[in-house]
C-alpha cells in the first residue's frame, strides 16, 4: 500500500522522525484526506478533458462540414469548367470552319476577279478584232 501511495506522490511520514506519535487511525485519516483531495483534482481534470474533447469534436464537425461544402463547390466548379471547356472546343471548331469558308471565299473572289479581268481582256480583244474586221470590210468595198 505504501508503494501505491508513493507512486501517487504521498510520502510516508515516520512517527519517530517527527517526534510525535501518530496513531494508525490518524494516519488512515490523512491518507483518506489525501485520496479525497487527489480524487477531486482528478475529477476536475477529467471534467476539463471531457470539455476539451467536446470542443475538439465540435471543431472537427465544423471542419468536416466545411470539407464537404468545399468538395461540393469544387465538384460544381469542375463541372462548370468542363462545360466551358466543351463550349470553347466547339467554338474553336466553329472558328476553324468559318476561317476555312473565308479562305475559300477569298480564293473564289480572286478567281472571280481573275476571270473578270480575263473576260474584260477578251472583250477588248473582240472589240479590236471587230474594228479590224470593219476596216477590212470598208477597204474591200
Amino acid at each position: 500500500m505504501i508503494d501505491a501511495l508513493s507512486s501517487l506522490g504521498w510520502i510516508e511520514e515516520n512517527a519517530e522522525e517527527e517526534g510525535l506519535p501518530v496513531s494508525e487511525e490518524e494516519s488512515l485519516k490523512e491518507q483518506l484526506n489525501l485520496f479525497i483531495a487527489q480524487n477531486k483534482q482528478l475529477t476536475k481534470e477529467i471534467i476539463n478533458l471531457k470539455e476539451e474533447n467536446e470542443n475538439f469534436k465540435a471543431v472537427t464537425d465544423s471542419f468536416q462540414r466545411e470539407k464537404e461544402q468545399t468538395l461540393q463547390l469544387s465538384k460544381e466548379n469542375n463541372d462548370t469548367i468542363d462545360n466551358l471547356l466543351q463550349k470553347t472546343v466547339q467554338k474553336d471548331e466553329l472558328i476553324k470552319d468559318l476561317e476555312s469558308k473565308i479562305d475559300f471565299l477569298n480564293e473564289t473572289q480572286v478567281n472571280d476577279s481573275d476571270i473578270g479581268l480575263s473576260i474584260q481582256n477578251k472583250e477588248n480583244e473582240i472589240e479590236t478584232l471587230k474594228s479590224q474586221l470593219e476596216d477590212k470590210n470598208q477597204k474591200a468595198l
